[in-house]
């Protein structure tokens, strides 16, 4: 006799990884199983977090087999980064007059879905409130493909250095420092240059721009023991900027100097007073000023160039349109959503940089592969249609 069962499997530790490509496997999986196994599945959804299905089978040994088959079927059909299962299920029987309450529940669960997907594949006016919204939505999937791809603490640390790099310095020795930490870190990264900050503030007077202005490069070659430390050029450039700085600050502290600029400058057009006025008061970083000033906190100053691709690829910004449609679309969402800009960009930037949209796209991984228009070429290149995601 044929009994009515609840079965739950849910991913380890309970992290949300199927949706997207991940979630069609998983729906097709869940079909094959139960036909292999000569079951009935009454309703079933995929969740981010697993799969919940309602299961007409005589015992519950047959409901578990189903489970470790459509387990080994999504591992082996997913690919590269196959998703992982807990080992403890749940497996419960439904009593005759729950089982319509518990088929409702479950297809409720999917239909919220197939409401959000539909939501985020509709066309949005590049930089509208409308792409500001299909962005909020989309940035909880591209959160958790991060944290995927990196794991949660390692994920959290980069999107606070990040953040810590950008913010808006306390002083002029801070900011200073971080003059010279840009210069230092030019074609070598930041963290080889960060391991050395201790001996970068001695060579280097503690970043006080009056003192290092007095100093030559081999004064400060010589206080350096890293070898990548060592660039002759690059300390020259410092010192330059330090005695620039010094000028350029006569009448008050410098960032005073780029406060009274701002106040009247263009923050939606990238602060073009600023850039001015930094390039002409530090000629050796001129072509660098933008970036420059985006470490100090100027947020619209430079675009990031893997973001910028990542929202043109799903049109949220016009791809060829103003410089700062970036950083505008990514400020209007942190606003949003209440955090930081930077911890926004630096969560797409890991996005675009390592994960799926990456210049050489892995649009199949992508969570966001229902709702991106520059998926449509894989469409065309054999993507195996979606399998129907419910069976009643």
């Amino acid at each position: 006799m044929h009994q009515t069962w609840l079965a739950v499997v849910n991913t380890a530790h309970g992290r949300s990884t199927l949706h997207g490509r991940l979630a069609r496997v998983a729906a097709r999986a869940a079909v094959e199983a139960a036909s292999a196994c000569d079951i009935e599945l009454l309703a079933v959804a995929v969740v981010d977090t697993g799969l919940r299905a309602v299961i007409r089978a005589p015992q519950s040994k047959d409901v578990r087999r189903f489970i470790r088959m459509f387990e080994s079927r999504v591992v082996v059909q997913a690919g590269a980064r196959p998703p992982h299962f807990a080992r403890a299920v749940h497996i419960s029987r439904i009593r005759a007059q729950d089982l319509s309450d518990r088929i409702r529940r479950i297809r409720r669960s999917w239909q919220n879905l197939a409401v959000e997907e539909k939501q985020m594949s509709k066309r949005t006016k590049p930089g509208s409130k409308s792409a500001v919204r299909t962005a909020c939505r989309l940035l909880p999937r591209i959160e958790r493909s991060n944290e995927a791809l990196l794991g949660i603490n390692e994920l959290a640390t980069r999107i606070r250095r990040y953040v810590a790099a950008h913010d808006s310095p306390a002083d002029d020795r801070e900011a200073f420092a971080r003059l010279c930490g840009f210069i230092m870190t030019h074609r070598v990264g930041f963290a080889a240059v960060e391991t050395h900050r201790e001996e970068l503030c001695v060579a280097f007077e503690d970043f006080v721009p009056a003192a290092v202005a007095e100093l030559d490069t081999a004064a400060i070659a010589g206080r350096l023991a890293s070898p990548v430390l060592r660039d002759a050029t690059k300390i020259s450039t410092c010192v330059r900027c330090a005695r620039g700085w010094r000028d350029a600050s006569r009448e008050g502290p410098y960032l005073g100097r780029l406060a009274r600029v701002a106040a009247l400058d263009d923050a939606p057009a990238g602060w073009p007073g600023l850039v001015s006025t930094v390039s002409a008061d530090f000629p050796e970083i001129a072509p660098l000023a933008r970036a420059l000033l985006k470490r100090w906190g100027f947020f619209t100053a430079l675009e990031h160039a893997g973001v910028r691709r990542l929202l043109g690829r799903l049109e949220l910004i016009d791809g060829e349109g103003a410089a700062c449609a970036a950083q505008l679309l990514v400020s209007a969402v942190a606003q949003e959503r209440g955090c930081d800009p930077y911890a926004i960009e630096a969560t797409l930037a890991i996005f675009a940089g390592i994960g799926p949209c990456r210049r050489q796209p892995s649009c199949s991984d992508c969570p966001a592969f229902e709702r991106c228009p520059a998926a449509a070429q894989f469409d065309k290149t054999g993507r195996e249609p979606p399998p129907a995601a419910m069976v009643s």
